[in-house]
C-alpha cells in the first residue's frame, strides 16, 4: 500500500479500492517545476 499525506484520498470497500494520491501528485509536480526552472 501506498504511504498516506494528508489530502490524499483512499476509499477501502469490497474489492477493489480507490486510491487517488492528491497531495503526493501536488508535491511531485511542485518538484518537477522547481527543477526545470533551476536549470
Amino acid at each position: 500500500m501506498y504511504s498516506l499525506l494528508p489530502g490524499d484520498i483512499a476509499v477501502e470497500k469490497e474489492g477493489p479500492g480507490f486510491y487517488f494520491p492528491v497531495m503526493t501528485s501536488i508535491i511531485s509536480v511542485l518538484s518537477l517545476l522547481f527543477w526545470l526552472f533551476r536549470k
